[in-house]
């Protein structure tokens, strides 16, 4: 059989000093500038290794995101799944997009068809995110009522979910409450 390929993430990070756009703070004046990048790379072979994917994000003290993260998992019928899980500065709360590849090698979008399958009203209650467990498609999220502070949501919204084509679908799903 096809050799397993094996992945490599890397992350980077590196601070830029530029002269300042406003000419009124002086020639010596700076701005600074904070970056992150993810990269993955893929190695189907000794010594061979080539980047396949990457994310770029400003970080710092006025940058909007705080952090990327890129997970990959095997997934069904020979494909590979990458998660991309941003996180916003702040109490923000966190983003996840997945994209699969295809045994052809070609990246798709995964849709995420599951929030529509959820019943009504559900969305609106998940306010800083769902982290998605790319191996087991097992996912977790604060679970918000009306009067719930910005801390501590009373409930946690817990699914199991099945890639489906290009979608992520909906087998079932729990409310639990938080002690």
């Amino acid at each position: 059989g096809r050799p397993l390929t094996r992945w490599i993430i890397a992350h980077y990070r590196w601070t830029s000093l530029f002269t300042a756009e406003d000419q009124t703070r002086g020639p010596d004046a700076r701005d600074t500038v904070t970056e992150e990048e993810a990269v993955l790379f893929e190695a189907p072979a000794p010594r061979q290794v080539r980047p396949v994917w990457h994310e770029r994000i400003e970080t710092g003290g006025y940058g909007v995101w705080r952090s990327i993260t890129p997970e990959v998992a095997p997934a069904s019928q020979g494909t590979t799944l990458l998660s991309v899980m941003t996180c916003l500065n702040g109490t923000g709360g966190c983003g996840q997009e997945f994209l699969q590849r295809r045994a052809d090698g070609r990246w798709y979008g995964v849709r995420q068809e599951w929030l529509d399958q959820l019943p009504g009203g559900s969305v609106g209650r998940i306010r800083h995110g769902i982290r998605i467990d790319p191996q087991s498609l097992r996912g977790e999220a604060g679970y918000y009522a009306d009067r719930d502070p910005n801390c501590c949501p009373s409930q946690r919204l817990v699914v199991d979910l099945q890639l489906r084509g290009d979608a992520l679908v909906l087998r079932r799903q729990a409310v639990i409450a938080e002690p």
